[in-house]
């Protein structure tokens, strides 16, 4: 379990909300923002344990937050619903611990 806040950043309702009961359940409180720059003016001024966030949004892309968050030694897991070239090396660049795909590109049954 943790006891550490979340920063979960997705331009999708459903995403947000998916994280947010995945989180919960390890024990993280999170806070939820679609528009990354809102999320970013929160990143560089509360403490987090953990930012989790989509790489394809509008706005702002998820490893500029990426960067923020390793600036601050803040591990970060990005969500990535299409391909994305040289991912591996953006997220070791990016001090990201791990990705998931989002769940609207898993195939259908």
């Amino acid at each position: 379990m943790n006891d550490g806040k979340a920063l979960i950043v997705d331009d999708e309702a459903d995403i947000l909300e998916l994280v947010r009961i995945t989180l919960a359940k390890q024990g993280y409180e999170s806070v939820m923002r679609a528009d990354p720059n809102k999320a970013m003016d929160l990143l560089l001024r509360d403490p987090f344990a953990l930012l989790v966030t989509d790489i394809n949004m509008p706005l702002m892309g998820g490893f500029e937050l990426a960067a923020a968050a390793k600036l601050r030694d803040i591990p970060c897991i990005v969500i990535s619903g299409a391909y994305e070239k040289n991912l591996d090396q953006k997220l070791e660049q990016n001090n990201c611990i791990d990705t998931f795909t989002s769940p609207s590109m898993l195939p259908s049954s």
